[in-house]
This record gives structure tokens, sequence and C-alpha cells, in this order.
């Protein structure tokens, strides 16, 4: 295979380059080695916030209660139970303590309920958009229509 003359010059023009980008990026890390960044300030900060929290939450801790039982404190809607809930009359806080409700399906149980005169049976809760197999599964031993 042969190269003319202008594609030699456009090859030893590239080898040229690339050597030379070559060189330039080693004398670089050489000449101009970056210095070490200080991370001390960083870590001071960082330790003094991680032991501010665990003093936080030491003091909320009770000696006899190891850490990891302890209950936190969730919004009583969010809590969940297990008690019948009358899905004709409940509140949308009662609803939200159905495993798997949350204020937009209680909304939504509540809108439905209050277009078409109530729930019929506990199975008609699967007509409300966001309620399928899955969660009336969890739902049916807990609701009520009575």
């Amino acid at each position: 295979m042969h190269f003319t003359q202008t594609q030699q010059k456009a090859i030893l023009f590239l080898v040229a380059i690339f050597t030379l980008v070559i060189a330039y990026h080693f004398t670089r890390e050489i000449v101009y080695q970056p210095e070490p960044f200080d991370f001390s300030q960083f870590e001071e900060k960082f330790y003094a916030r991680k032991d501010s929290i665990e003093k936080l939450l030491a003091e909320e801790r009770t000696d006899d209660t190891p850490f990891d039982s302890q209950e936190t404190s969730k919004p009583k809607i969010y809590q969940k139970t297990n008690t019948i809930v009358n899905i004709n009359s409940a509140s949308l806080d009662e609803l939200t303590t159905l495993p798997r409700i949350g204020p937009v399906i209680a909304r939504r149980i509540i809108d439905y309920r209050n277009q078409n005169g109530g729930f019929a049976t506990i199975d008609d809760i699967k007509k409300v958009r966001g309620v399928g197999k899955k969660t009336y599964e969890n739902l049916k031993d807990l609701i009520s229509v009575e």
C-alpha cells in the first residue's frame, strides 16, 4: 500500500500532534503536581455534626430500650391499625389507618361513596381507582359496610 506525498504529510502531522499531546500530559503531571487538598476543616465539621446528632439520639433514648426497637413518631393518620373500619362512614383520618391506603386513595373512597350513595358490599371498594386486588386482599378483613 502506497500513500501519496500529501497523505504521508497528513499522517506525519497527526503522529506529531499525538506525540506532543502525550508529552504535554506527562510533563504537566511531573511539573505541575497539584497540592494535596486539606480536608481537615470538612472533617471537623462532619465529626462535630455527627457527635451532636449522636448526643441528641442518646438523649431521646431510654436506657432500657435498645435504639432499634424505638418507635418513630409518625403522624396519626399514617399509623396503621387492625380495627374494622366502616368504609361508608369513616373519615379521611380513619381510612388512612388502613394498610396501603394513603390520603389520596382515602379521598377517592370518600368521593366514590358520596357520588354513588355508599358501598353495598366490601367488594365495591375495588371500583375505587387505586384499590386493586392486592390492596383489597389486605383490606377485606379490616373493612365493613355496616
